[in-house]
């Protein structure tokens, strides 16, 4: 993490928040979605070298008279070798192996991107534009306002204006009350502010190795943000990055004590004796942030509202990967769910004594902001940070040995510098639409519906006088 600063004559200099990336090669070629193909008419002129500014085209390191194969994986879909080939010798078609990334929600699109945001830390490009659907389901069908984008003060990527991306993370009182002195009386809820709106998942060193748990405690050290996990997992190397360490703890509490003390943020799954966890938690450890994590139901709404008056300061929201409740393939989207359960504690006027943060689904840098609009406070992510680590998503992780692409014998400091990279290129397209939309903190985002346009609401109005 790079902290920028500046100062001004008899000021205290204060520090900007940015992130410092690196290039983090692949360790596999990655899978690209065009192929090019050269023809036997092919004449060895090297002009597709000096026309491709992507570095597809190459010449033989052993033979320099003769054309190497094409890298695949960098062409960006210009078309400008095909064009300047003197003998038509060049054409192009789509991938095969690219087609068979990934499932209907985590897409080639998404991986492929994801691959390039970790190796580069850069927002991607194509160089034919986007020509795919314009509204799909879940956060395909909800598109960001971008009406301020003309204003070139907006722009928080290249420093003309600061933009905060930091969260709070916690309890706010519903009112401030002072004594006849103009002294604070209200008791302050434990808070701590994070730098980025995203956590880290857990993931399990049993299932993906201990260099993969290494690499993700690692970079949210880097990145200054929380990362969940198991006790069970831990082991004396994460020592060094335990106090941004979220301990999401279960069964007998005396057994992982030290886990519990050393903690700002505490985890444990929503269950019948809920209460009396938190209670005993609070007990060990004074002043801990208390996080429940309950999956998506029906009577979520209601749930949430009677954690937040249990006392809990932060309710992790868990969707399965496709944005839906575990279990329950045909319920709501994740957008819809959220939206559904931050109006209902507005409505109860509970809202700001509860951060939100919300799991699964969350698959590319604008499901970000998509999830702030909808209600959420903030994500936690998982499986990007696999894909960061050149997963294909073919979901083979029950052993570490069953994994295509041996995930789990990454070294840990590669990998954490692609995690980091995939966060910078997020964070840098979280300011593009900030800028966008006018607005100089992600906070202001929460909750801003009229931020956004919905495909089926736009579809109801445009179209409903044409029914029968």
């Amino acid at each position: 993490m790079n902290m920028r600063e500046w100062s001004t004559p008899g000021r205290a200099r204060p520090v900007r928040y940015s992130i410092q990336t690196s290039c983090a090669l692949p360790r596999c070629t990655p899978v690209g979605r065009f192929k090019i193909l050269r023809a036997e008419t092919c004449i060895n002129c090297g002009r597709c070298v000096k026309q491709c500014i992507y570095d597809v085209h190459r010449r033989k390191t052993d033979d320099i008279r003769l054309m190497d194969e094409p890298l695949h994986h960098l062409c960006k879909n210009c078309y400008r070798c095909i064009q300047e080939c003197p003998t038509q010798s060049l054409s192009k078609i789509i991938n095969p192996e690219y087609r068979r990334l990934g499932d209907e929600y985590w897409t080639p699109e998404i991986i492929s991107s994801t691959w390039f945001q970790a190796e580069t830390g850069k927002i991607p490009v194509l160089g034919a534009g986007y020509r795919g659907p314009f509204s799909g389901p879940g956060f395909d069908s909800m598109w960001t306002d971008m009406s301020e984008i003309v204003r070139p003060t907006r722009d928080g990527i290249h420093g003309r204006e600061y933009i905060h991306t930091g969260i709070d993370i916690g309890s706010k009182p519903d009112h401030l009350e002072f004594d006849e002195r103009g002294h604070l009386t209200t008791a302050m809820p434990a808070n701590v502010q994070l730098p980025i709106p995203v956590l880290f998942g857990p993931m399990s060193s049993r299932i993906y190795g201990k260099n993969v748990m290494e690499a993700v405690c690692l970079a949210a050290h880097t990145l200054g943000t929380f990362y969940v996990f198991d006790p069970a997992d831990w082991t004396s190397s994460l020592d060094p990055y335990r106090s941004l360490g979220v301990p999401r703890v279960d069964g007998d509490l005396e057994k992982i004590r030290p886990f519990i003390e050393g903690a700002t943020i505490v985890e444990i799954p929503y269950s019948s004796h809920w209460l009396q966890v938190a209670e005993e938690i609070k007990a060990m450890r004074s002043g801990v942030i208390m996080s429940v994590a309950l999956p998506f139901q029906p009577d979520a709404d209601r749930v949430v509202e009677t954690l937040v008056g249990g006392g809990v300061d932060v309710v992790h929201l868990i969707a399965n990967d496709y944005g839906r409740a575990p279990g329950i393939p045909e319920s709501p989207s994740l957008k819809d769910t959220l939206r559904w359960i931050h109006l209902h504690l507005v409505g109860k006027g509970i809202r700001d004594r509860v951060t939100l943060l919300v799991s699964g689904g969350i698959a590319a840098a604008e499901h970000v902001p998509k999830a702030i609009i909808s209600g959420a406070d903030g994500v936690i992510v998982t499986r990007p940070l696999l894909i960061a680590l050149e997963c294909v998503a073919c979901r083979e992780c029950r052993l570490p040995e069953e994994c295509p692409r041996q995930v789990s014998d990454i070294d840990p400091q590669w990998g954490a510098v692609r995690m980091v990279n995939l966060m910078a290129a997020w964070r840098n397209q979280l300011l593009e639409i900030l800028g966008a939309m006018g607005l100089r903190e992600v906070s202001r985002l929460r909750g801003e519906t009229g931020r956004a346009l919905y495909f089926d609401q736009l579809e109801e109005e445009v179209f409903q006088e044409m029914a029968p």
